[in-house]
């Protein structure tokens, strides 16, 4: 893996990994892994391995387990331990990369599901409002003239959109817009 500044580290998400058989014996022997967006489920297992080997339990540390989580979203922070390497793994690349929009997903279907995320999700807008307004002037594909802007109920017809086939959740750098149907 790649060696990142600690800024770029403070972004990544990544997973704590024990060694089970040291946690048995009561000492705390394991790894934090990064998962970037290109990281893959052969580049976790690499570092598993070396953190068995290094164990002071030799010939023992066979076995591990996702203890604690770093970056990862609330409503996706506590999921990485009950799930599988290769999920875990799948949700950090995502993570990486969408952050806080696959945790809004998450948490507005309680399934976990990339496929269907990244179908339903439109993107980052300043508001629920300049979505609606730019996707109307793109169906339309008109720009409403300024003399005409007054007359348009912005406000319910962003809330009648919104309600009827969308759904959103406001992020630390603006509003992720999602498709409901």
């Amino acid at each position: 893996m790649t060696h990142l500044t600690k800024a770029e580290l403070a972004e990544v998400p990544s997973i704590y990994v024990a060694s089970l058989s040291d946690y048995n014996a009561g000492r705390l022997h394991g790894c934090w892994i990064e998962l970037g967006e290109d990281t893959t489920v052969e580049d976790v297992e690499t570092e598993i391995a070396q953190m068995l080997r290094c164990s002071p339990e030799p010939g023992h540390a066979e076995e591990w387990e996702v203890h604690d989580t770093d970056n990862w979203p609330m409503g996706l922070s506590d999921q990485a331990a009950r799930w599988g390497l290769e999920t875990a793994v799948e949700a950090g690349n995502v993570i990486a990369k969408h952050g806080e929009a696959i945790a809004a997903h998450y948490e507005h279907t309680g399934a976990w599901n990339v496929d269907e995320f990244q179908e339903l999700y439109f993107g980052i807008y300043p508001s629920e409002r300049a979505f609606v307004q730019q996707e109307i002037q793109e169906i339309w594909d008109v720009d409403i003239p300024p003399s005409l802007e007054p007359h348009i109920d912005w406000d319910s017809l962003t809330q009648d959109l919104m309600n009827d086939r969308f759904f959103s959740s406001v992020g630390t750098h603006g509003t992720h817009i999602f498709f409901q149907g």
